[in-house]
């Protein structure tokens, strides 16, 4: 069980055996019995080995991230671009100082969110599309991409905030003052 093998290797690194979990999970990864690794599994898996910090740990999270992300492996749609793992790689990518993967990393996941889930609510979906743009461009704010979270947030206007309906209540006016532009 494959599944069995993965959970020991966590539990070896945890208790400080990081060798033999990494071992554990390299080897998976290169078998050929192991057809593919499962989208949820991938993104639960690469966020674990996070906490080990060390450069073979993360690249192989950013690894298995990435192979999360992939568009066949998908198993539902997330409205949600907190929840995605690209925005979770675009976190690992920026901590390895690959800005500009980090930066693609969010653009990528954003552009692919899905919001089909949402159907015809009136207003939410719209009220859903500020957050997320909203999340993203505080994303590339804190990745050090001002340019790009300018113009997530110029997306956000009184159009978008008028369509987001009742939802717009709770919604936080957008500020720019906390942009910080490369000299």
């Amino acid at each position: 069980w494959h599944g069995g093998k993965v959970m020991l290797a966590l539990l070896k690194g945890s208790a400080g055996a990081t060798d033999e979990c990494f071992d554990l999970i390299d080897g998976l990864r290169s078998d050929p019995e192991v057809l593919y690794i499962p989208t949820n599994v991938s993104w639960v898996v690469g966020c674990e080995l996070e906490q080990f910090q060390e450069d073979r740990f993360l690249n192989l999270a950013a690894q298995l991230l990435e192979g999360s992300m992939s568009k066949d492996t998908a198993t539902r749609p997330t409205p949600s671009f907190s929840t995605t793992a690209g925005r979770r790689l675009a976190i690992l990518y920026h901590r390895m100082g690959q800005t500009e993967s980090a930066r693609l990393a969010v653009r990528e996941a954003f552009e692919s969110m899905d919001y089909s889930v949402y159907g015809n609510i009136s207003g939410y979906l719209e009220y859903t599309k500020i957050g997320n743009l909203n999340t993203a461009a505080e994303e590339l704010l804190r990745i050090g991409c001002p340019f790009d979270a300018l113009e997530y947030f110029e997306q956000i206007n009184e159009q978008s905030v008028a369509a987001a309906g009742r939802y717009a209540t709770s919604l936080k006016p957008v500020s720019y003052t906390h942009l910080t532009l490369p000299t």
